[in-house]
């Protein structure tokens, strides 16, 4: 009998094959087994001891839990309608790395379907907790949160969940089998399909294809094509053609699923017999909801007895005489069709009259907007049907299907579903089959940023501090009278400084063994260069230097001051120090695409522990011995002989040090703001996005300040161009910003644009790109005179110091699903809008299609810029079609529907890719530009 731990073990070790996932590859994790081997020997009953002081007897204490150990795998897969299989599983451990039995452990689902019935679970003699997750019959990823209730200092852990279709399902015909009708009519049934995973659990999201296999000609489908939904069920309805016969439909499912087919029937006749008889149907036409009536003969006088079907849908039969009978319209709230030909007709005890083909008006939003003008929808508005009308001439549409849920992870997939009317005449099938198709997404080449290790960096120092007590309430600040660097040193003078960040890029507060010592090479009123004595021969001369001190003094310092605030000068010198250390270049391994460019120690703001000095204390006293207890910007020096690492030249290190300092003094502002001068603690540091989003405004700020530029003008292509030296600083701070937008763009609904922690690579590129563009986008809002104070609120957080969402909606005053709609069409169109659209679809500082057009068709650049303008936009007719695709929490995906000439009417929705309506966790919103 394997034990549910060993289970675990066995399934993620390739000892045992996981029954839960089929033909998927697993990578492991040499570490990871290495703990999954520990488990395994506690759970087979073998010993794991700890050498220490103290007797050979005592009180049995239990152990309270400092941390939870991931016992399955961070990211798994389920089939639709089946169970995690092996379940979720955490370990709760002590301080001394011991089993904690007895711990309640709580599972909650965050964002995605599916369910987590456990809810709470006790940890077992090995500390063990599962948590069961079973798959409805919808599709996605679900995220579930793993904490202690009782224990809110262990920091919990989240799992993703990937719900996945069934390989192979099987078809039936459930309902609307073997029925007739006269010749020229719809059916009164509709054909209603069961598709069914091979454990019997329904098939949501499964495409069906629907065929007239045989029959005479004329008739047609509603569909070609229909989609099953969370219950595993779809429908279809036959309009019989003008000839007598029997008619054969096949329906299978598609989309490389393994399956069988469903057969139904029907038998097209002259005339059904029938004492009842329908003569005409009123008002015209009908309108879904609305009261109507059905005059002829027959009826009688019992309501109970008659069925009224409207295009297969049974409605509410309000009064029954026999000469007419009055009734509701059905809602059509499943049904997302435009204006089209509906059968009506009755049932009367059970028996069918004749029908008539009457014309439906569909229910949904009516979108008749003139160019220009756009719609707004969220919420349960956005997923209802939205109706474009029918013209002539032609019309094109911008649509921005976003996702406005605050979580920072969370990727929901998602339908576009559009249907034209049904296509009258004498064809064998009128519907058109539903193209289904990927919306456009293109992958970005990947390329080195100084930033990424940066964020891991700092990352690492609040984790150290976290671990040390000193994050959390209940700080103290202690300012020396004697703070170690408040005099002025002199060039030539050396200091010494820690340097606690070790080569795999985690600090440490203990790192005080090996410190740097650094000469002073240039001092000014607010900052003073200092170089490490262990630099490289061949690298800044003293030119460089002073040209570097003096860029930082007249230029970074006052501008990231004005729009950030002033630094708290803990070290009482009035002065930012710039350390050139190799130990920065050292932290990039050779051959890495991914280049450390220089950083800002949140530790350095703590007390060291010693006399000197001050800082910030923990609730105890805690200190950080490695911290310098002062405000200290580390950057790599040139190595062209790549002692450290690769090497590289000194007009690179100079471009990346210029940018990375206003970048690196905004992170120090920020930090100092919301810990010294408003007293926060190490919690209320930004978080990662819009943290870095800021830093990328100082970069974008003092290169406009250089550039000799102001926001709000619009600035093209062709002002950048035309000067060298403009040329020159748009290179050093602007370009990367753009290339950070263009992989934005590029593939706007899988960017992780809320991050809290480093998504690294190009996803970390992504998220950097959006924050940036989003802040520009804001403070254009606010106006060049405003922009300053509108960051400085920012950077602080506010009164309350907020982060991330709560600091943009505290700032603008607006809620962030406005703000993030607004800014999606922006990216679309930038002056490029049509007459009449919003100001608020317009960046007024850059003019990002110029901008982009002249990076693509320079030939320095244009490797870096291969499309003229990135944004992924998917290209689509007035035709039935349904588009895949995927958006993460605040990220939206773009479509354009366009016809040039005649158009027929169009009706379109959001589902979820399982057919039914999106997770409840996902705050939908769609906005829709008419542009001609």
């Amino acid at each position: 009998m394997v034990s549910i731990l060993q289970r675990h073990t066995l399934y993620r070790s390739g000892s045992v094959r996981d029954p839960g996932v089929v033909g998927l590859s697993r990578r492991r994790d040499p570490r990871r087994l290495f703990a999954r081997a520990v488990l395994a020997t506690v759970a087979a009953g073998g010993a794991l001891t700890l050498a220490g002081c103290g007797g050979d007897g005592g009180t049995d204490v239990t152990p309270s839990p400092t941390r939870l150990e991931r016992v399955s795998l961070k990211t798994d897969s389920v089939t639709v309608g089946t169970t995690l299989d092996p379940p979720l599983g955490v370990r709760v451990v002590s301080s001394l790395g011991d089993a904690v039995e007895g711990v309640p452990v709580r599972f909650a689902l965050l964002s995605g379907p599916g369910q987590v019935p456990t809810g709470l679970a006790v940890s077992d003699a090995h500390g063990v907790a599962e948590g069961t997750f079973d798959a409805n019959s919808d599709l996605g990823e679900s995220v579930i949160r793993v904490d202690i209730p009782s224990a809110s200092q262990v920091a919990p852990l989240e799992f993703k969940v990937l719900t996945v279709p069934a390989g192979q399902v099987h078809v039936s015909a459930a309902a609307g089998d073997a029925q007739s009708a006269e010749v020229g009519t719809q059916l009164a049934l509709p054909f209603t399909l069961a598709a069914a995973t091979p454990s019997g659990s329904p098939a949501g999201g499964v495409r069906i294809v629907w065929e007239i296999h045989r029959g005479p000609s004329g008739g047609r489908l509603t569909s070609d094509t229909t989609f099953t939904g969370t219950d595993g069920h779809t429908q279809n309805l036959l309009t019989l053609g003008g000839t007598v016969g029997d008619y054969s439909v096949q329906a299978y499912a598609t989309g490389g699923v393994k399956t069988d087919t469903a057969t139904f029937t029907a038998r097209a006749v002259t005339a059904l017999q029938s004492t009842a008889r329908v003569d005409s149907v009123r008002p015209a036409p009908l309108r879904p909801g609305q009261d109507a009536t059905l005059y002829g003969i027959g009826f009688g006088t019992v309501t109970s007895a008659v069925d009224v079907r409207v295009e297969g849908a049974s409605a509410q039969v309000l009064a029954v005489e026999p000469g007419r009978v009055r009734f509701q319209v059905p809602a059509f709230a499943d049904r997302c069709l435009p204006s089209r030909q509906v059968g009506v007709r009755a049932l009367v005890s059970g028996q069918p009259t004749n029908g008539e083909l009457v014309l439906l008006t569909p229910s949904g939003t009516q979108l008749d907007l003139a160019p220009g003008q756009s719609t707004t929808l969220s919420g349960q508005g956005a997923l209802g049907c939205l109706q474009l009308p029918a013209s002539d001439s032609g019309s094109s549409y911008l649509v921005v299907a976003g996702n406005a849920d605050q979580s920072a992870e969370g990727m929901t997939p998602l339908r576009l579903i559009l249907r034209t009317p049904p296509t009258s005449g004498d064809t064998a099938t009128a519907a058109g089959d539903v193209r289904v198709h990927s919306a456009v997404s293109r992958e970005p080449t990947g390329r080195s940023d100084p930033y990424g290790p940066a964020i891991r960096i700092r990352e690492s120092a609040l984790d150290e501090l976290a671990r040390r007590r000193i994050s959390g309430s209940g700080l103290s600040l202690r300012r020396s009278e004697e703070p170690r660097f408040a005099a002025a040193p002199a060039p030539g003078d050396t200091l010494t400084l820690s340097f606690a960040v070790n080569p795999d890029l985690t600090v440490s507060c203990d790192a005080t063994a090996d410190p740097v010592h650094a000469v002073v090479r240039s001092v000014k009123p607010h900052v003073i260069v200092a170089q490490d004595t262990a630099a490289p021969g061949g690298g800044f001369d003293q030119a460089t230097i002073d040209r570097l001190a003096s860029e930082f003094e007249d230029v970074d310092y006052p501008t990231d001051v004005e729009y950030f605030g002033q630094p708290a000068d803990l070290d009482g010198n009035g002065r930012i120090i710039l350390l050139l250390t190799p130990r920065v270049n050292g932290l990039t391994p050779r051959g890495s695409s991914v280049v450390e460019g220089g950083f800002f120690l949140p530790l350095d703001l703590v007390d060291k522990g010693d006399a000197q000095g001050g800082g910030l204390k923990g609730p105890d006293g805690e200190t950080c011995p490695a911290s310098n207890e002062g405000e200290v910007l580390y950057m790599p020096v040139p190595d062209p002989g790549g002692v450290y690492s690769d090497p590289n030249r000194t007009d690179q290190i100079l471009r990346s040090d210029r940018n990375t300092m206003p970048h690196e003094l905004q992170h120090l502002i920020s930090a100092e703001q919301r810990l010294v001068v408003e007293g926060g603690d190490f919690n209320s540091v930004e978080d990662v996005w819009l943290g870095e989003g800021l830093s990328h405004i100082a970069e974008e700020v003092v290169g406009l300040k250089e550039m000799q530029r102001q926001a709000g003008q619009d600035i093209g292509w062709d002002a950048i161009l035309g000067d060298p030296r403009t040329l020159d600083l748009f290179n050093t701070f602007e370009l990367d910003d753009f290339a950070r937008l263009e992989f934005y763009m590029l593939q706007p609904g899988e960017a992780p644009t809320l991050a809290t922690t480093d998504p690294g690579g190009v996803r970390s590129l992504q998220m950097r790109g959006f924050a940036w563009a989003l802040l520009r986008w804001l403070a254009d809002r606010v106006g060049p005179s405003g922009e300053a104070a509108f960051f400085r609120d920012l950077a602080k957080g506010g009164p309350n110091l907020e982060r991330g969402i709560a600091n943009i909606e505290q700032a603008t005053g607006r809620r962030w699903d406005d703000i993030l709609a607004q800014f999606s069409v922006s990216l679309a169109l930038d002056d490029q809008a049509p007459s009449g659209a919003d100001a608020a679809y317009q960046l007024s500082t850059w003019d990002l299609p110029s901008i982009f057009q002249g990076l693509h068709d320079n030939p320095t650049s244009g490797s870096r810029f291969p499309l003229a303008y990135p944004l992924a936009v998917t290209s689509l007719g007035f035709e039935t079609a349904a588009v895949d695709f995927e958006v993460r929490s605040s990220t939206s995906v773009y479509f354009e529907l366009a016809a040039d000439g005649a158009q027929p009417a169009l009706a379109f929705h959001l589902t979820s890719q399982g057919g039914g309506p999106p997770s409840v966790s996902t705050s939908p919103q769609i906005v829709v530009v008419r542009l001609r």
